[in-house]
């Protein structure tokens, strides 16, 4: 498990707020700082402290798979620099703790995320403080063996993510320009007309081919301060290519990001623009 929290956006194990689940010790005690905290599970990197929650995730029992926890403690911010996640599993019925570790994060942000490795099926719960011990809230997950990493086990979650190293090098960003062997000028910003333009989400995982038909781009647009999705797409690639592109079209201004995944859900990388009106 990483013990250095990014703080870098876009992007999950979802937390979920249970009540058939006990709560954990809690010895720090409540603070109106964290009253309206959140602490979720989810397979997707949060964008703008907001991702899918997952009350369960699939894992790869041989290699492990990894989910990320959010902590979301809008509209109030963190005026620490650092929290500390316990990880506690259920067995023979009671929730036993596992894991301890301390991260450093970034204050002055409403949100932050922690990129956790699962290895083992069963019923997760997760304490989180603040450096200082004050408690800030309680998430559970339960993984599940996916059917691909060789289990029997049936489920029926819609979603998987399992570690990758091949997307490691990956970039996703946009361009006016149609790549050439993914090649093409990055821009931060782009100017439409009322009618809509386009540009191009390029994504770039030289020197590793895809090896995958199919990638999902979900595409994100800040309002009043959060990222609202507002597409959820799929698109065939060619598995023998290390790059590949979207033609996007756009037609409100405001600041975009992009999230893209491979067909089996894996995380590939985020991009992000600036649009405005000419």
């Amino acid at each position: 498990m990483k013990q250095k929290l990014t703080i870098k956006w876009i992007g999950g194990i979802l937390l979920t707020f249970l009540l058939s689940f006990p709560a954990f010790s809690q010895v720090g005690g409540s603070s109106a700082s964290y009253s309206n905290a959140k602490v979720y599970v989810s397979v997707d990197k949060p964008v703008g402290g907001v991702a899918d929650q997952d009350n369960s995730i699939l894992i790869n029992t041989v290699k492990g798979s990894y989910a990320y926890i959010i902590i979301n403690i809008s509209p109030e911010t963190f005026s620490v620099s650092g929290i500390k996640l316990k990880t506690y599993m259920k067995k023979n019925g009671k929730y036993e703790k596992t894991d301890e570790a301390s991260y450093t994060i970034t204050p002055g942000l409403a949100y932050t995320y922690i990129q956790y490795s699962f290895d083992a099926v069963g019923e997760y719960g997760f304490d989180v403080y603040d450096k200082n011990d004050v408690y800030i809230g309680t998430g559970y997950v339960i993984a599940k063996p996916d059917n691909s990493s060789g289990s029997n086990t049936s489920t029926t979650s819609p979603k998987t993510t399992t570690s990758s190293d091949k997307y490691t090098k990956a970039k996703v960003f946009c361009s006016l320009e149609v790549p050439v062997y993914g090649i093409a000028s990055e821009t931060k910003s782009i100017v439409i007309s009322k009618k809509g333009s386009y540009a191009y989400i390029v994504i770039d995982n030289y020197p590793t081919d895809f090896n995958v038909s199919g990638i999902t781009l979900k595409a994100y647009r800040k309002v009043n301060g959060s990222y609202s999705k507002v597409t959820d797409d799929e698109y065939t690639i060619s598995p023998d290519s290390y790059y590949t592109y979207i033609k996007y079209s756009f037609y409100d201004p405001g600041d975009y990001a992009f999230d893209v995944y491979d067909e089996n859900k894996v995380f590939i990388g985020t991009g992000y623009v600036k649009v405005s009106y000419e």
